[in-house]
C-alpha cells in the first residue's frame, strides 16, 4: 500500500529530474562546452564563471548571517554546486586541451624526425 503512495511521488520526482537535466542552464553550459572542441580559452571562461559563483555565494552567505531570509540558504547551495560543477569541468577541460596539446606537438615531432 505504501508503494503505491509513493509512486506518484517517484514518477514526479524522475519528471522534473529529467526535466532540468535537459533544459538548466547550467546543465545546457556543460553540455555546449563538452560538445566543443577543447580549448584554452574555455577553459579561463568556466574558471572566471566558477570564481563568480563563489564570489555571489560568499554575498549570499553573508547577507543571510546578517539577517536574510532563511531561504536564501538554498539559493546559496544551487549556486555553490554550480561553481563546484563548473570547477570540475574546468579540471577536466584542461585535461583535455593539455592532451590535444601534447598530441599535436608528438605529431610534429614525428613529422620532423
Amino acid at each position: 500500500m505504501l508503494i503505491l503512495l509513493a509512486l506518484p511521488v517517484l514518477v514526479a520526482v524522475t519528471a522534473m529530474h529529467r526535466f532540468l537535466a535537459l533544459y538548466a542552464p547550467s546543465n545546457l553550459l556543460v553540455r555546449y562546452v563538452r560538445s566543443t572542441p577543447r580549448r584554452w580559452r574555455d577553459v579561463m571562461l568556466l574558471v572566471a564563471l566558477a570564481a563568480s559563483l563563489t564570489t555571489v555565494v560568499h554575498g549570499v552567505a553573508e547577507a543571510v548571517a546578517a539577517g536574510a531570509p532563511e531561504w536564501l540558504n538554498g539559493v546559496g547551495l544551487i549556486l555553490a554546486w554550480d561553481a563546484i560543477k563548473f570547477e570540475l569541468l574546468g579540471l577536466q577541460m584542461v585535461g583535455g586541451a593539455l592532451r590535444a596539446q601534447l598530441g599535436r606537438l608528438g605529431r610534429c615531432i614525428r613529422g620532423i624526425a
